[in-house]
């Protein structure tokens, strides 16, 4: 899988809700978690992603700053299916020129955003 079929899988997720880390692996085809580690710090980068940490799945999730995001997203325990099982969490949901990004693609002025 290139690193533009992987972006496109994750922000297909992340532009629907808030995507736990330990739900992307999980989809069938998916590629590694060192794949999907590479291009979601890209996207985050690039502003098309925010991360959020919490542990409840409810309100008091907190967004994280980029340089942490970056650093959080390496921790491979929170790619695992039972992260949520204990304590703390990520998840991520695409930004507003994410979706711009992901919704445009086709036409020429969103379509290279996140090469």
């Amino acid at each position: 899988m290139t690193p533009s079929e992987i972006r496109r899988r994750i922000m297909s997720q992340m532009t629907e809700d808030l995507t736990g880390l330990w739900e992307l692996p999980a989809t069938p085809g998916a590629p590694g978690v060192d794949e999907l580690i590479a291009v979601l710090s890209d996207l985050i980068r690039k502003n098309l992603v925010t991360v959020y940490t919490g542990t409840h799945f409810a309100s008091e999730e907190t967004p994280l700053p980029t340089a942490a995001a970056q650093k959080a997203i390496r921790d491979k325990r929170f790619w695992d299916w039972s992260a949520p099982e204990h304590g703390p969490h990520l998840r991520a949901v695409a930004t507003t020129a994410g979706r711009a990004w992901y919704f445009g693609q086709g036409r020429d002025t969103h379509s290279t955003a996140a090469e």
